[in-house]
């Protein structure tokens, strides 16, 4: 179990580094620079909090693994949380998502899509416990 939580840590600090490309890619600065300053300020905040959680929790993936897959305590929240976490942002993939971006990155949204069926699948075993 451990190997697999060394991986989802890798995946994570994947989708934290994803969220660099994305400032090119969609061009982020273009797209907000017409919103009211404060609008913009609160979306690069929550954008950094949100890369900042992600690259801790895989973090926590390489330094406690075991804690994560015990079944008991604050690993078990942990991993249920996560399960939770990484389930609902597959939703979020799969049904909120324009179609026609999806098909237009492919390859992305599939990378995507397993990735998260991956960490939802891992950190759900890891809740229950060994």
């Amino acid at each position: 179990m451990d190997i697999l939580l060394y991986l989802a840590g890798a995946l994570q600090l994947g989708i934290a580094s994803a969220n660099f490309v994305a400032v090119k890619m969609l061009r982020y600065p273009e797209a907000v620079a017409a919103l009211p300053s404060s609008v913009r300020q609160v979306f690069w905040v929550q954008n950094v909090y949100i890369v900042l959680t992600v690259v801790g929790l895989s973090l926590a993936c390489f330094a406690y693994p075991g804690e994560l897959s015990s079944g008991a305590g604050l690993g078990r929240g942990l991993s249920g949380f996560l399960t939770l976490f990484w389930g609902t942002r597959l939703g979020v993939q799969l049904f909120y998502y324009s179609p026609e971006e999806r098909r237009r990155r492919r390859a992305i949204d599939l990378l995507f899509v397993g990735t998260f069926v991956y960490l939802t699948g891992v950190f759900a075993v890891a809740a229950i416990g060994r």
